[in-house]
C-alpha cells in the first residue's frame, strides 16, 4: 500500500518533467481555423522531388529548442505564435513511420539533415513552404494574413518624428521624451 502511494506521488510530481513541449494553447490538436483565430501562426509544408515521402520528417525549433515534429509529404505545424522559428528537415534511413511513435523528437545517427529554413511566424499568420528533396532545399512560397512587423526606429528617427509633432516647444528629458538626455528646443516653424 505504502509502496502504490509512494509510486502514485511520484508520477504527479516527475511526470510533467518529462513531457517535451506543448503548444502555446496547451495540449493536443486545434483546427488551423482555430489557431489563426486565436492569435497562432500556421507553417505548412509540402515536398516535391521524391519518390517516398515516408522518409522525410520534419522538425521545428524556437531558440533551439523542440516545439514540434511533422512527418510525411504534407504537414501542418501550428504550434508556432509570434517570433522565428526554425525547421530542419531530415532524410530517414529506411522510413520514418517507426519514428512517429517510437521517441518521436529524437533524432537518430542514421537521419541526415538535408535542410534548414527559418521562418518568422505572427499571430494570424499562414506560411506555406516547399521543400525540394532533389535540391536538399527549402523556401517559403507564400505568406498569408497576419498583423504587420511593428517598425523599429532609431533614436535619431524617434527625435525627428517628435520634433514634427511639437515645432517650436521646448522638451525637458523627463517630459515626454525619456530618451533624450538633456533638455532641448524643438525647431521653430519654417526653419
Amino acid at each position: 500500500m505504502r509502496f502504490s502511494i509512494v509510486a502514485i506521488s511520484f508520477l504527479f510530481v516527475f511526470a510533467p518533467l518529462t513531457v517535451f513541449a506543448d503548444a502555446w494553447w496547451g495540449e493536443g490538436y486545434r483546427s488551423p481555423e482555430w489557431v489563426l483565430a486565436n492569435g497562432g501562426s500556421i507553417i505548412r509544408y509540402s515536398i516535391v522531388g521524391t519518390s517516398n515521402p515516408d522518409k522525410v520528417k520534419a522538425m521545428m525549433l524556437r531558440d533551439g529548442k523542440y516545439v514540434e515534429i511533422e512527418f510525411g509529404n504534407n504537414a501542418t505545424f501550428d504550434d508556432a505564435k509570434d517570433g522565428v522559428y526554425e525547421i530542419k528537415f531530415y532524410e530517414c534511413d529506411g522510413s520514418c513511420k517507426p519514428h512517429m511513435t517510437n521517441n518521436k523528437t529524437k533524432i537518430r545517427s542514421s537521419d541526415d539533415r538535408t535542410a534548414i529554413i527559418y521562418v518568422t511566424a505572427r499571430p494570424g499568420q499562414t506560411t506555406n513552404i516547399i521543400y525540394d528533396e532533389n535540391a536538399e532545399t527549402a523556401r517559403i512560397v507564400s505568406v498569408s494574413g497576419g498583423a504587420p512587423p511593428k517598425p523599429k526606429y532609431t533614436r535619431e528617427q524617434l527625435i525627428g518624428f517628435a520634433a514634427e509633432r511639437e515645432k517650436g516647444q521646448v522638451c525637458a528629458r523627463t517630459d515626454a521624451h525619456p530618451f533624450v538626455e538633456d533638455s532641448f528646443v524643438f525647431p521653430q516653424k519654417g526653419v
